[in-house]
């Protein structure tokens, strides 16, 4: 799992290297937080799902909202408001 959360600190700009014991550990608790909220979305998500859906309908459905997440939010002329 450390392999995962330093991956996700170097993706945000943290050099895991520079942060002190503090900060690794609640870089290390927002991780677990955050991929627990992650995984209960994709739960919720398959729990929508139908019995005639195939599974690779659950894969889609999980990209397309974690997809949707990443984009920055926009003015109806297109302009970017915020990043989320």
């Amino acid at each position: 799992m450390t392999d995962h959360i330093i991956k996700a600190a170097k993706e945000a700009g943290f050099d895991w290297a520079d942060l002190g014991v503090q900060d690794r550990l609640a870089f290390e608790r927002f991780y677990a937080i955050a991929y627990r909220a992650g995984m209960e979305r994709a739960a919720e998500i398959c729990e929508g799902q139908h019995e005639e859906d195939r599974p690779g309908d659950y894969a889609y459905a999980i990209r397309a909202e974690a997809h949707a997440q990443n984009q920055p939010k926009t003015t109806h002329d297109g302009s970017v408001v915020s990043k989320n």
